[in-house]
């Protein structure tokens, strides 16, 4: 077992710095970066354990604002918790891309190998995180693991992980850049304010000049930050939000976003979505009433929608 202390994911902490680093320097988040200077901000990110007994849960990424200083806060478990969720997502959607490939289409089961079996006792140890605290076995796939014959899907979840924890993180900077800190009693205001910053961190990652190739391999990172979001609930009733959009709109608003024009493309990002959404509402006995051989994505995700809104304004009994 690791101890907290050779958690495989404290391997990626330069990285997470050296992502969103690169994405600041792109022409679209100049403004931003003009902002802090002017009012001499400085940004740093805190990474510590998360506190189980306070916050009943996974505490997912905020940020402050105090004496100039910015800073985002994030956790190891957190960390942890998403990539494990990244890997499940990225190796389940390619097995299932590749039975759509062979057959033309997805019957709703997940054929079984080895490496499935793999990424499924990792995704129950990363949802395990949400409750407590437990050591990452050194048997499990991780961050690090580069000497064994799954490497190459090592490498590729690593990127999505960036991308995913680049999106998180670009949300809190518009926090600080906006001065979005003061104290709103109206419920509507400040959802506008978490829209806001919603729109910023997609646009400052990805432009609408950027080419459908970056936005698709920049967008698996988008919507798995998205359903990690998802799955980190302990109470599936709180995809509808007080504060914040709820879960599942935010979801649907970066799928409208991309506007990817290959079709091949934009159906990798739409179909991998409604994966994360049936894979949520699995975990839930959330009943949806479909066929799986549904080939038009887009009905799909819209009878998605429609069940969760179906779902949010039940009364609870």
């Amino acid at each position: 077992m690791c101890s907290k202390e050779e958690m495989p994911i404290i391997k990626l902490y330069p990285n997470i710095y050296d992502t969103f680093a690169g994405f600041r320097k792109k022409e679209t988040i100049r403004m931003h970066e003009q902002t802090l200077s002017s009012r001499n901000i400085d940004l740093k990110f805190e990474i510590t354990d998360n506190n189980y007994e306070l916050v009943k849960g996974l505490k997912t990424p905020y940020c402050t604002l105090s004496n100039n200083i910015g800073t985002i806060y994030l956790t190891h478990e957190f960390l942890s918790f998403l990539w494990c969720i990244s890997f499940y997502l990225f190796v389940i959607y390619e097995n299932i891309q590749k039975q759509i490939q062979e057959n033309e289409i997805w019957d709703g089961k997940i054929e079984q190998n080895e490496l499935i079996e793999k990424s499924t006792k990792l995704l129950s140890w990363g949802m395990s995180l949400k409750k407590n605290y437990s050591n990452w076995d050194k048997s499990f796939m991780n961050p690090s693991k580069y000497d064994s014959q799954e490497k190459i899907w090592v490498g590729s979840v690593n990127k999505i992980f960036l991308d995913a924890i680049s999106l998180i993180l670009f949300h809190e900077y518009t926090h600080i850049v906006q001065d979005h800190f003061s104290v709103h009693d109206d419920n509507d205001l400040q959802k506008d304010l978490e829209r806001e910053a919603d729109n910023w961190a997609k646009e400052l990652m990805v432009n609408y000049n950027d080419g459908d190739k970056f936005k698709h391999h920049t967008g698996v990172g988008i919507i798995i930050a998205h359903l990690a979001l998802l799955f980190v609930l302990k109470n599936p009733r709180s995809i509808k939000q007080k504060k914040h959009p709820d879960l599942d709109v935010r979801l649907f608003n970066s799928l409208e976003y991309f506007d990817i024009k290959n079709k091949k493309r934009d159906f990798y990002l739409k179909h991998l979505a409604s994966v994360g959404l049936e894979m949520f509402c699995s975990i839930w006995n959330i009943n949806i009433n479909k066929n799986n051989k549904y080939q038009d994505v887009e009905v799909l995700l819209n009878v998605y929608s429609k069940k969760l809104d179906e779902f949010k304004n039940e009364k609870c009994l």
